[in-house]
């Protein structure tokens, strides 16, 4: 799954996650989440295969 900022925001917002939270989630600062979500930067390698088999786990990817 190709992950953007307007996914991972629905995704986080969804699992009613703040950023500080869905950060420690995937092992990531609140920062870098901040930077996701405005497109400044895109998660990488295990960052995004972690994204994408928790979104497997919650059904996230039928809303896309």
């Amino acid at each position: 799954m190709e992950w953007n900022k307007d996914k991972i925001r629905a995704y986080r917002k969804k699992l009613e996650l703040t950023q500080r939270q869905f950060g420690e989630l995937l092992g990531a600062s609140r920062r870098l989440i901040s930077s996701w979500e405005r497109g400044k930067a895109k998660p990488l390698g295990p960052t995004q295969k972690a994204l994408s088999l928790i979104a497997g786990l919650v059904d996230i990817e039928r809303s896309f």
